[in-house]
């Protein structure tokens, strides 16, 4: 996160912070006090102020710290936020607050691991009756076929260059992948929500704890699957949400795919029984598994 470049594009993403504009002004009460965790360039910290927070803590452990500052002096709104360039691990605030905020959703939510932080905030300095941004996210799932893995498998198993390089396509089946290849044509059954974290009352210790599924898709459509695609949606407040499921407006956050080592076809009738195994948990790369059986 101390890269300018992601940064761009999450300020540049119109629908993230309208989202959160709207929150943010129906939470924050005049005079109030806010946190604002993963402050990143501080747009949270500023629409706080802006929605008439007294004071505004803006807490950002990578450099992007720096550019907090000069924005908030650009809009008149230095002498109420205070810069803390540390983690919520080690924040020592000189108060509880009375808002606590938090963009910490990846592609399906809960996959960068920043849920935990959300709620060790949380629990250490909101004050009782305060008030979270975002309320609440939920995670789902869906066999599809997803055309961004289409033309990568099929190169990695046409022995390019004369050579057996296979074995790269079965590294890609260990990862997902971030993307924009499924569209609500692509998806071979109704999507299922596997998780829901209300923000307000989810104990720390359990958005931390392995995430398991075990479900079955009866199949909608006939086609081929050769992924699990996941997306969230987000109540963010304020009557605000905010998503990324295919077909919906546009954001910085890709769908997430998980690749299935060779696609299946599907028809109606069918069904397709998953296993699916996450857990994040706040301090370091996520861990992920999944099978499969038509």
């Amino acid at each position: 996160y101390d890269l300018l470049d992601l940064h761009w594009k999450m300020l540049m993403d119109t629908v993230r912070v309208s989202a959160f504009d709207v929150a943010l002004r129906a939470a924050v009460h005049p005079g109030d006090t806010v946190l604002d965790v993963g402050a990143g360039t501080g747009i949270l910290s500023l629409l706080a102020a802006r929605a008439g927070a007294g004071r505004v803590y803006a807490l950002e452990p990578t450099v992007t710290h720096r550019l907090i500052r000069p924005l908030a002096e650009a809009n008149g709104v230095a002498d109420r936020i205070t810069v803390l360039h540390e983690g919520i691990e080690t924040a020592r605030l000189p108060e509880p607050v009375d808002v606590v905020t938090f963009e910490w959703m990846g592609g399906f939510g809960v996959d960068e691991g920043m849920l935990p932080l959300y709620l060790l905030a949380r629990d250490r300095w909101l004050k009782p009756g305060g008030r979270v941004v975002p309320d609440r996210v939920a995670a789902w799932m869906a066999p599809a076929f997803d055309h961004d893995l289409e033309k990568p498998e099929a190169f990695w198993r046409s022995r390019p260059y004369g050579l057996d390089l296979s074995a790269m396509w079965d590294t890609q089946v260990d990862h997902w992948h971030y993307g924009f290849g499924v569209a609500p044509e692509d998806l071979r059954a109704s999507p299922q929500r596997i998780w829901d974290h209300d923000c307000r009352t989810t104990i720390r210790e359990v958005s931390a704890a392995p995430h398991p599924v075990r479900t079955t898709f009866p199949i909608g459509s006939r086609g081929r699957v050769n992924a699990l695609t996941l997306w969230f949606d987000a109540d963010v407040g304020g009557g605000a949400t905010l998503t990324n499921a295919p077909g919906a407006a546009r954001t910085h956050w890709p769908t997430v795919s998980f690749p299935l080592e060779r696609p299946v076809d599907v028809s109606p009738g069918g069904r397709l029984e998953v296993a699916f195994d996450f857990r994040a948990d706040g301090t370091g790369p996520c861990a992920s598994g999944l099978s499969l059986r038509a």
